[in-house]
């Protein structure tokens, strides 16, 4: 396979057991509740962005959601999941109108 061994990921520090990747100012890594309060709103500048592809042309190369979050905050965009255990409700038909 061409290029293979070249896109190593490797993840340390926030983020990696998949909290939205950033450490505040105290030096602790901020979860998603407190993301906004502690680092501002997005970009988050108010804190350090963390786990980070060690190659970036290889971040589609990696397993698991953080690639996805580190994709969409490059696009500033966000992303949110849902458990997989989580059943979809059904659509409930809206009710008909009366005249």
């Amino acid at each position: 396979m061409k290029g293979r061994g070249h896109c190593h990921v490797v993840c340390e520090g926030c983020g990696c057991k998949g909290g939205p990747g950033y450490r505040g100012p105290d030096g602790r890594c901020v979860g998603y509740r407190d993301l906004i309060r502690v680092c501002g709103e997005a970009p988050h500048a108010g804190c350090e962005r963390e786990c980070a592809p060690v190659v970036p042309a290889c971040a589609l190369k990696a397993l698991g959601r953080v690639w996805l979050k580190a994709l969409a905050a490059s696009e500033r965009l966000s992303v949110t999941f849902q458990p997989a255990d989580t059943p979809k409700r059904p659509a409930v038909a809206a009710p008909a109108s009366t005249r």
